[in-house]
């Protein structure tokens, strides 16, 4: 049980990579260099933290799977997942 979820841990550690590095490319398309910070200051800011919480999710979950938590541990390196499923989910909505 430990070891599958240890694999399924470095899964998603690689998935959130991944996403950080599409939220870092997008935010730098969508936005530009300087233009992008004159026109909604929560949305630049929201991009920007984006990428540090993809990183942060999947090294918290590790130090929880050391901690014998690793139920936990993989609920928290799937948040990130989880929320650009959500806001994905909703702009296909709203469109």
């Amino acid at each position: 049980m430990r070891r599958g979820l240890l694999i399924v841990l470095i899964l998603m550690a690689i998935v959130d990579g991944l996403l950080a590095y599409l939220v870092a490319l997008f935010s730098e398309i969508i936005f530009g260099e300087h233009e992008g910070l004159h026109r909604v200051p929560d949305a630049v800011t929201a991009w920007a933290i984006s990428p540090a919480l993809c990183v942060v999710a999947p090294i918290a979950g590790f130090f929880l799977w050391g901690y014998r938590k690793p139920r936990i541990g993989v609920a928290v390196a799937a948040l990130p997942i989880a929320g650009a499923l959500l806001l994905l989910a909703l702009l296909l909505l709203e469109s």
